[in-house]
């Protein structure tokens, strides 16, 4: 749909729906699907969900939880820039910013690549035993599920892993489980916290990297005391 869904479409049209969003998110232009989609591809967003019917039918309202706090965000056509009516505002220029916008849209696109239950388990053991040390070079090399590359992709588009992507599809992107609302009670204590628990990024900085600093993206290290409190 490139244009305004009437509620009478909505039931052919059902809108945005991934992991992280429990209500269906309708959106009236193509670019607001990429921004839905780059929202919930950040690894420190737990939470997307409608806020309301816009007031303008040519935008889209969400309430984005992220590091443990809520956000108003308003994905509007109008490219002014700054916040409007007191909600971060995302624009159509802003959104299809490179490469954030190939690379999300690259990840996006393997949401529905069938995985095989024995496949996924692979990988997910392999990057509990890397921990620390678990970058897609390593996985697509010590793991033996062929396609290991795109099955990775694959898991991030599901909201099963997490991924420092912003700086390339590169062996040095790093990787680790992604804790979300619905799974969190599955975490123990005595694996401490996930590296997307440690990620300090701000919502307000934008996605798109003057660098590929990998460094700035990678979670900081925590000692043995601290991993094991409880």
């Amino acid at each position: 749909m490139t244009h305004y869904q009437p509620p009478e479409l909505r039931a052919r049209y059902p809108g945005f729906v991934s992991f992280c969003n429990r209500q269906p998110i309708h959106y009236p232009f193509r670019w607001m699907g990429d921004a839905l989609a780059q929202t919930v591809l950040d690894p420190m967003v737990r939470e997307v969900s409608p806020d309301g019917e816009p007031s303008d039918s040519r935008q889209c309202r969400i309430i984005v939880t992220r590091g443990g706090k809520r956000y108003p965000v308003l994905l509007d056509g109008d490219e002014g820039l700054g916040r409007a009516a007191g909600a971060l505002k995302i624009t159509r220029s802003e959104t299809r910013q490179e490469p954030k916008w190939t690379l999300a849209r690259m990840i996006w696109s393997h949401r529905r690549d069938p995985i095989c239950a024995s496949s996924e388990l692979a990988l997910l053991a392999e990057i509990e035993r890397l921990g620390a040390d678990a970058t897609l070079g390593r996985l697509s090399t010590a793991s033996a599920v062929p396609n290991a590359v795109d099955h990775v992709l694959a898991m991030i588009s599901r909201g099963l892993v997490g991924a420092t992507w912003l700086c390339g599809i590169v062996p040095e992107m790093e990787i680790w489980r992604r804790r979300l609302p619905r799974n969190e009670n599955l975490a123990s204590k005595e694996f401490g916290p996930t590296k997307a628990d440690r990620i300090t990024s701000r919502f307000d900085e934008r996605n798109s990297p003057k660098s590929c600093d990998f460094a700035a993206q990678r979670p900081a290290k925590v000692d043995a005391k601290e991993r094991n409190k409880p």
